[in-house]
């Protein structure tokens, strides 16, 4: 089995031709994403309620009662600049490969067709709703260290869904 940094790297290499030939498509790829995200999600405050709902379709262990927290901080803990920073911890399973995967692509929802299961979003571009309050989101979930950034990658001319490893796990400091 591979580790969470393979699986990123690997996302990279054959999804994104990153390290061989570029991909033609990539830019208007970008622009598609961009354009969507802006198109469905014209109100800053509606990633909340992706977030939130994400929280809902989540796995959790068995007797585990489900919890989601918000923490606005005025410290830049990823070092992008920003005047704060705005934290979601949520005691779900944590993300598979396959919820990797999903993230890493537009309209490929692991949820999709599971509305018996009790599953709220399947479009599978709720997430990219992040990018409306913060150009580079991080996800630190089992094992997985990762960001995504709104700039085209420069390996690929990619940006919204190309997965970038990060090789610390920001703090807080008290």
């Amino acid at each position: 089995m591979e580790t969470a940094r393979e699986h990123i790297e690997e996302i990279r290499r054959k999804k994104f031709s990153i390290g061989g030939e570029e991909n033609p498509l990539t830019e208007d790829l970008h622009q598609a994403v961009k354009n969507l995200s802006a198109e469905l999600y014209a109100k800053d405050v509606h990633f909340l309620m992706e977030l939130i709902q994400n929280a809902e379709d989540n796995n959790y262990l068995e007797g585990v009662d489900p919890s989601l927290e918000f923490i606005i901080t005025s410290q830049d803990i990823t070092a992008t600049g920003a005047p704060a920073t705005l934290l979601i911890f949520n005691n779900e399973k944590g993300f598979s490969s396959k919820n990797i995967d999903s993230i890493c692509s537009v309209g490929r929802s692991t949820k999709k067709g599971n509305r018996k299961r009790g599953y709220i979003g399947e479009k599978g571009i709720g997430f990219k709703s992040v990018f409306l309050v913060t150009s580079q989101p991080y996800i630190f979930s089992n094992g997985y260290q990762i960001r995504f950034n709104e700039e085209p990658c420069p390996h690929c001319n990619l940006g919204y869904i190309v997965p970038e490893w990060v090789e610390e796990n920001p703090t807080l400091s008290t």
